[in-house]
């Protein structure tokens, strides 16, 4: 069976031209000529849009885009991912198609591009990432509302009434520093990732909290951030690791860049957990398959992307249903590394 896909490289043209035409044949946004270019291709073809689908997008052009502003390969990162995993689980469903906007900026906001892009789409889902700051992130809120394109965030809140699914950061820190001063750790090193990013001060604060709970003091000097940089984790851990009064424990931020503590705490002779217990957060593919086995914070990262989908969707289908802020729960898993 042919499908949006097949007519539109048929065409040369994008799914976007090929669903705004076969919903409105007379459609001023696509020229004349390709616009019956596409109609004679479509029924060449046989294809026939799914009226279910359409009926539910009525005037729309059947299509979410996704923003991920970051310039590293995003298919590398696992967040990003299980992210997309989700968020492609309930468009499929709901017969929306699915479109990556990429760029090569180095800023963690949507470009002006972008916004032009997004008039192809019904609504977009804008995953913010450790490239962006709080500053970025209201700026691109302020752009997509502008706009009037609808959206549904993930990752990161800065405040506003808008549709955002994300993790309670304060709680997943208070959690981690609960569980080492359980395990009788006083002298305990906190390593976050990007110190601008809007996920550090609550995480931290939630971590200050746990400990100060137990009455323990989280000195300032085991306080640092590696910008998710491997040779700043490793230039880092050393110095820790090479005082008279080390931490007994490491809380990083990121379980990426937990091999490159594992590797300095090899060259210092220490042995994970005897003497240095490390946490991490994430739960990655390979969390479970270092020596020893990471304990960690697993993230509901597909069902956030789900649940980002399924509150656009519904706003797309509801325009004055009230925004929504949803936050899911983490879990702490206890392995080997502390």
């Amino acid at each position: 069976m042919p499908t949006i896909f097949d007519v539109a490289e048929a065409a040369g043209v994008s799914i976007a031209s090929v669903s705004l035409v076969l919903k409105d044949p007379d459609t001023p946004r696509v020229g004349q000529a390709r616009r019956q270019e596409i109609i004679r291709i479509a029924n060449r073809l046989g294809y026939k849009p799914n009226m279910l689908a359409k009926g539910l997008k009525s005037q729309g052009t059947g299509i979410i885009g996704m923003v991920v502003p970051m310039r590293d390969a995003i298919f590398f990162n696992p967040f990003i991912t299980e992210f997309l995993s989700g968020i492609q689980t309930h468009l499929v469903e709901k017969h929306y198609h699915l479109l990556i906007y990429s760029h090569d900026s180095q800023r963690g906001k949507i470009t002006h591009s972008e916004l032009i892009q997004s008039k192809a789409a019904d609504g977009m889902i804008v995953i913010n990432t450790r490239l962006s700051t709080k500053a970025d992130i209201q700026a691109t809120i302020k752009e997509l509302d502008a706009a009037r394109v609808p959206f549904a965030m993930i990752n990161s809140y800065c405040g506003g009434k808008i549709n955002y699914v994300g993790m309670d950061y304060e709680q997943i820190g208070y959690d981690v520093g609960e569980y080492l001063c359980q395990h009788g750790h006083r002298k305990i090193a906190f390593l976050g990732g990007a110190q601008g990013s809007p996920a550090s001060p609550p995480m931290l604060a939630g971590f200050k909290r746990a400990l100060a709970a137990q009455r323990v003091t989280l000195q300032e000097r085991f306080i640092a951030f590696s910008e998710y940089e491997s040779e700043a984790v490793r230039k880092l851990t050393r110095r820790w690791l090479k005082l008279k009064d080390r931490p007994t424990a490491i809380y990083c931020t990121s379980d990426q860049l937990v091999p490159d503590i594992y590797a300095v705490a090899k060259e210092e002779k220490l042995t994970i957990p005897r003497d240095l217990a490390v946490v991490g957060r994430g739960d990655v593919n390979f969390a479970a398959l270092l020596n020893p086995t990471l304990t960690t914070v697993r993230l509901p990262l597909f069902e956030i992307g789900r649940r980002a989908a399924e509150l656009l969707v519904n706003n797309l289908n509801q325009p004055n249903a009230q925004t929504q802020k949803i936050l899911l729960p983490s879990q702490l898993i206890a392995r080997e590394s502390a």
